[in-house]
C-alpha cells in the first residue's frame, strides 16, 4: 500500500507477522524520497530502553506504550502534522533553490542579446569536444562567421538596428545548421559553430548554406553594403598539427581573414 501511495504518517505495531515493525520502519525510511517524508510512530507493550534505542535506529520517529486513549493519539498525529508540514516546506524551499540554480546556470551561459550561447559555454565544450576528438580520432569542423563591416553598420543605422541585426543572424545560424552542432556567440559581431562528424569540404558546403541564407534576410546594408552578409571561416580538426584547441580555431580564424580579404561574402577553408 506504501508503494503505491506514500502515506503522511504510519502508526505501527510493533509485533507483527513476518515483518515487525522496526523492519517495516526501515524499509519506509528506504523508500522516503527527497519530495515527501513519512513520520513513523512504532506502538508496543515493551518499554525497555532496548526495544527504543532499536525503534530510533531503524529511522522512527516516536516509540510509544500501547493506549486506548484516542486523545493520546491525538498528539501523536499533532505532532506529526508539524514535522511532515516542515518537511513539505523545506522540500519546496529545496525545489526554488535548485530551480534558481538551474536558471543561474543557464543564464551565465547564454548570450542575453542573442539567446545562443556564450563564451564561457563555449569554453566549457570546447573542453569536451577537444577531448572526445582525439580520444576517437572522429572528423569535427568549426565555422567562424564574422559580419561585414558591421561597424560601418552600426554607425549607418544605430546601436539599437545593429543589435536587431545580430539577432536576426543568430536566428539563423541556428536555424540552418543541424541541432547536433553548437553555436555560440564568439565575440562583438563574431560568431562560432561546431560541426561534429563534418571533414572540412562538407563543413565548407554546409556553411556556404549558412551563408546564403543570412544574405536571404536583405538586412539593408546601407552605404556601406546593399544587404548585410557573413564571411565564414572552416578548419577542420588535425591533430597532426593542432596541438591544442586554441591552434585549431587560430586556423579558422586565419581562413575568416582570408575570405575578407578576398571580398567579403564567402566561405574559406583552412588549410589541412
Amino acid at each position: 500500500m506504501l508503494r503505491a501511495k506514500r502515506a503522511d504518517v504510519v502508526l505501527s505495531d510493533w509485533q507483527m507477522p513476518r515483518m515487525d515493525g522496526a523492519e517495516l520502519c526501515r524499509r519506509v525510511r528506504a523508500a522516503d524520497g527527497e519530495d515527501g517524508y513519512t513520520y513513523f510512530v512504532l506502538l508496543t507493550g515493551r518499554t525497555d530502553t532496548a526495544h527504543f534505542l532499536r525503534a530510533m535506529e531503524a529511522g522512527a520517529d516516536g516509540c510509544h506504550a500501547k493506549c486506548s486513549d484516542p486523545n493520546e493519539i491525538r498528539a501523536y498525529l499533532v505532532s506529526a502534522a508539524r514535522v511532515v508540514d516542515l518537511h513539505r516546506q523545506l522540500a519546496m524551499e529545496k525545489s526554488t533553490l535548485q530551480q534558481d540554480s538551474r536558471r543561474s546556470f543557464r543564464a551565465a551561459r547564454t548570450d542575453p542579446l542573442t539567446g545562443i550561447a556564450n563564451r564561457l559555454r563555449l569554453e566549457e565544450d570546447l573542453d569536451a569536444i577537444w577531448s572526445h576528438a582525439k580520444r576517437y580520432r572522429r572528423a569535427c569542423s568549426v565555422a567562424i562567421f564574422d559580419i561585414d563591416e558591421f561597424k560601418a553598420y552600426n554607425d549607418h543605422f544605430g546601436h539599437l538596428a545593429g543589435d536587431e541585426a545580430l539577432r536576426r543572424i543568430a536566428r539563423t545560424i541556428r536555424r540552418e545548421v543541424r541541432k547536433v552542432d553548437g553555436v555560440y556567440r564568439y565575440g562583438g559581431e563574431e560568431f562560432l559553430a561546431f560541426l561534429p562528424e563534418q571533414p572540412r569540404g562538407r563543413a565548407a558546403r554546409a556553411m556556404d548554406r549558412v551563408r546564403e541564407a543570412i544574405e536571404r534576410l536583405e538586412i539593408p546594408g546601407g552605404s556601406a553594403r546593399r544587404v548585410v552578409t557573413v564571411s565564414v571561416g572552416v578548419a577542420e580538426l588535425d591533430l597532426s598539427i593542432d596541438a591544442t584547441a586554441e591552434a585549431w580555431l587560430a586556423r579558422a580564424d586565419a581562413a575568416l581573414y582570408r575570405a575578407k580579404a578576398h571580398g567579403r561574402n564567402r566561405v574559406d577553408v583552412g588549410d589541412p
